[in-house]
């Protein structure tokens, strides 16, 4: 177990560039009483996935649960981070195999004994080379994370200028769309008036047409009186003109009368004086 849990420090890099599924992994940890279920929340709130595993790895290599880390990360789809953990060479087990040829010489009393401890340094160097190999791999691993993290950071902080951002408009748009339902109200209470104005006009309309009509009918009533007023002139004028016709003969009767009246006195003078 203490074997598993220096593999996994060696390979922290390694996991945090190709664990995946973090939070099955996590559940299943505190499904074997790992990790305890209050603590599942500050782990992943973190706002990046290598931090949400560097605090997973934390509990695992504290506990010395590496057995148990190994078993979740096969039952998680990430068997080849397991195989990977799994396939470090640590230097315990290098001078374990060097002490395993030494005593298989001895013990044995092979005659090719050179020719074993020749093949044992091959070994060791191979081991060595692909320590340096591993070495090398770290290094680029650690580069590229750092570049990484880097670029998480910055994208980090544009999500939190575009939070900003939605937050604002989410806000604009709130105050909007109180403003669009107190307009909405106050078209309906103006839709509510118009109509009673419509009504009204409606009334007005229906009582000017009636006084249209009573208008209507008073004119034609005036165009008789008028028509019958125009005929009482025309005959008041020939009355008047006859009146004056009647006065104009009167005067004649009335001089030719006294004409008579004179002519009838002078006769009755020459009567009287005996001419």
């Amino acid at each position: 177990m203490a074997e598993t849990n220096k593999r996994i420090e060696k390979c922290v890099s390694f996991i945090k560039d190709n664990l995946t599924h973090v939070d099955s992994v996590i559940d299943k940890l505190i499904e074997s009483d790992v990790i305890p279920l209050k603590e599942r929340d500050s782990i992943v709130c973190k706002p990046l996935e290598r931090e949400q595993i560097q605090s997973l790895l934390d509990v695992v290599t504290r506990k010395q649960k590496g057995d148990v880390f190994l078993k979740a990360l096969v039952e998680t789809k990430n068997e080849h981070v397991a195989d990977t953990i799994k396939s470090v060479k640590l230097f315990e087990d290098m001078t374990e195999t060097n002490e395993r040829s030494r005593t298989y010489i001895k013990d044995e009393k092979n005659e090719d004994h050179d020719e074993a401890n020749d093949k044992a340094l091959k070994e060791l160097k191979n081991k060595t080379e692909e320590n340096e190999r591993l070495k090398t791999h770290q290094k680029k691993l650690r580069e590229q994370l750092e570049e990484k993290v880097s670029r998480m950071r910055e994208l980090n902080k544009k999500a939190i200028e575009s939070q900003n951002k939605c937050k604002k408009l989410e806000d604009k748009t709130e105050v909007m769309q109180k403003e669009l339902n107190e307009k909405e109200e106050q078209l309906l209470v103006l839709k509510d008036e118009c109509g009673k104005l419509k009504i009204q006009i409606d009334q007005v309309e229906q009582k000017l047409k009636e006084k249209d009509e009573k208008i209507d009918a008073l004119s034609n009533n005036l165009k008789d009186v008028f028509k019958e007023l125009k005929n009482q002139s025309e005959n008041t004028k020939q009355i008047l003109s006859d009146n004056e016709q009647h006065k104009k003969e009167v005067a004649e009767m009335k001089k030719g009368n006294e004409e008579l009246k004179k002519m009838c006195t002078n006769l009755d003078s020459s009567v009287f004086t005996g001419n």
